[in-house]
């Protein structure tokens, strides 16, 4: 029997479950929880038929959220916890919305990006982009309503949870680069508490995620910053992108693509993925393109122009066609390079890439090989847990 408790947003909700039963309760939290959260927990249990002292297990939401709501729901879970000799399993309210879109979404189970948002201040809420690799950021990320428009353009096809996204200060292009998710989504729900699964810790380990720092904490320029457009922005490539990816294209390689052939390539779409990589100004420094042939992904390029090497450019785009790979259901990606490009040899060994053999004399400029190159599956366990390590490093968000 697991009882699970969200009470870090205006709408709180009680989950119990035995088994494949669950017995759940929602109601608005900012009226009664202080005075009235325990006599709801003792209503669901008599409507399930329990008595507390069946409760096996206890899970709760940690927030981020209403301060005075989190603070409360996990004093209770301390509280019965520790009067029943049990642990706590714990999730962030951002989780349990992405878990909600992830169940009741068509095509978002685990390839489409998913941007869970939580209320914070009268400006501005915490939000948390998912993708098939889980959370893509270190910690809850502070998003003014005023910006929120432009943070959805650079997550293009995302789906939007939670109560905030439909605030009246958000700029209405929003919805021309995401779509909003189901209102039933708009706030944590216990009963995705109640269905997770992981490890439970002792009760006074528990502790709320506070993501506001104090004023001076503010002043001293501690906490989270909110976030701000980077200087690198990624996008699917245009047809008035064609003569910048040629240009790129001379500056990036020894012997480029034959203008023609690239040309045609970008212009044929079908099987293949152009994207290209933006600077603060606009200005194109970098693309990439994956073929999807049969049940594979091959990265056919990857440039960056030599200004902005070495700042986690080449990453970036190798990251966006892993995305559009998943997204097809391919889970397999291979790739080639020159066997004297040690660069992209440790860049390819710290991504997971294994040797798949070498094809001889490739490069006709040097006659060198081409060392060829194979990612098994990018949703395998160890090389997921690689691979999302490395994409909390690059710092997208700031952080």
């Amino acid at each position: 029997m697991i009882l699970a408790l969200s009470t870090s947003s205006q709408v709180a909700s009680l989950a119990l479950r035995s088994g494949d039963r669950i017995a759940q309760s929602r109601f608005e939290s900012r009226r009664e929880l202080a005075r009235g959260l325990m006599a709801r927990i003792h209503e669901l249990c008599g409507q399930a038929g329990v008595g507390p002292r069946q409760i096996e297990s206890i899970a709760v939401d940690r927030g981020p959220g209403s301060f005075t709501g989190t603070r409360i729901g996990i004093a209770t879970a301390r509280a019965l916890a520790s009067a029943l000799g049990l642990g706590v399993r714990t999730a962030t309210s951002l989780d349990l919305l992405e878990q909600a879109a992830r169940h009741g979404a068509a095509g978002a189970q685990g390839a489409r990006r998913v941007l869970a948002g939580v209320e914070s201040k009268s400006d501005e809420m915490f939000v948390m982009p998912f993708s098939w690799l889980g959370s893509e950021a270190a910690e809850p990320i502070p998003l003014a309503y005023a910006d929120a428009a432009e943070f959805a353009r650079r997550h293009r096809g995302a789906l939007l949870v939670g109560a905030p996204w439909r605030n009246d200060a958000i700029p209405t292009a929003l919805t021309h680069w995401a779509e909003m998710g189901s209102e039933a989504w708009d706030y944590p729900d216990a009963t995705y508490l109640a269905l997770g699964g992981g490890e439970a810790v002792a009760a006074q380990r528990v502790e709320p995620l506070y993501v506001r720092v104090s004023q001076p904490e503010a002043a001293e320029g501690r906490g989270p910053r909110r976030w701000r457009p980077g200087p690198v922005f990624i996008r699917a490539l245009r047809e008035d992108d064609i003569e910048d990816v040629v240009a790129m294209e001379g500056q990036c390689f020894v012997t480029p693509w034959p203008r023609g052939d690239l040309v045609a390539d970008i212009r044929r779409r079908n099987g293949s993925y152009y994207i290209i990589a933006e600077g603060p100004e606009g200005d194109p420094i970098g693309y990439a393109v994956v073929w999807f042939v049969f049940d594979r992904g091959h990265v056919a390029s990857v440039g960056v122009v030599p200004e902005w090497r070495r700042r986690g450019v080449a990453k970036r785009l190798l990251f966006e066609l892993m995305d559009a790979c998943i997204a097809r259901g391919i889970d397999t990606i291979t790739l080639e390079y020159r066997a004297s490009n040690q660069a992209a040899a440790r860049l390819y060994d710290e991504l997971g890439f294994q040797v798949e053999g070498y094809r001889r004399h490739y490069y006709t400029d040097t006659g060198e090989d081409a060392v060829s190159m194979i990612l098994p599956s990018m949703t395998a366990p160890e090389s997921r847990r690689r691979l999302r390590r490395i994409r909390l490093t690059l710092g997208v968000y700031g952080q």
